[in-house]
């Protein structure tokens, strides 16, 4: 079932999908599971699977009419996108990069403490530093002295922004 509902929605960032054609897949996949055996490990319809996961004691597929179809669709709730995503939390990550999420920390805590600073001075010394910090970058980027990320800061971004942009995805389908 989760990699049914991964690969339909989730891989391919859909929102939502027709109930004919996600039958049609369903039955589809289900057909290759049952190959080539004598006792079906899913003997049920498609259709039948579909009304089950979107009932309210399973609550994977909300079931829904978009305006003016008559049709139904679903699309997977935030509670089934959570879990499939823990389930891929699980594969053994061959890449673990960490230097990008303790900047990310630091930078987090650091913008707290910056922003919630009532004391004017302290906020323009603040400032100041940063002006400092700015105007020398410049003066080294000007003599051709560029600071750029090698190979693994680069990877470690990315991956972080595709799991960030992961569970932004999933906080979008709680918030609807």
């Amino acid at each position: 079932m989760a990699s049914f509902l991964y690969r339909e929605f989730i891989a391919e960032n859909r929102r939502q999908i027709a109930e004919q054609e996600l039958i049609s897949h369903l039955e589809g996949f289900i057909e290759l599971l049952n190959q080539g055996r004598d006792d079906f490990l899913f003997p049920r319809s498609g259709r039948k699977y579909l009304d089950d996961w979107a009932n309210d004691e399973h609550c994977w597929l909300r079931k829904f009419y978009p305006p003016g179809q008559d049709e139904p669709y679903f699309d997977v709730t935030s509670l089934a996108q959570k879990a499939i995503e823990w389930l891929l939390s699980l594969r053994q990550q061959v890449f673990i990069g960490t230097e990008s999420r303790l900047i990310t920390v630091f930078e987090l805590l650091h913008q707290t403490v910056e922003r919630s600073e009532t004391d004017p001075n302290l906020r323009l010394a603040e400032l100041e530093r940063r002006k400092v910090e700015i105007e020398q970058e410049i003066i080294r980027v000007q003599k051709g002295q560029v600071e750029r990320l090698d190979e693994t800061q680069i990877k470690e971004r990315f991956w972080q922004a595709m799991t960030t942009a992961r569970e932004i995805l999933v906080d979008f389908r709680a918030v609807e």
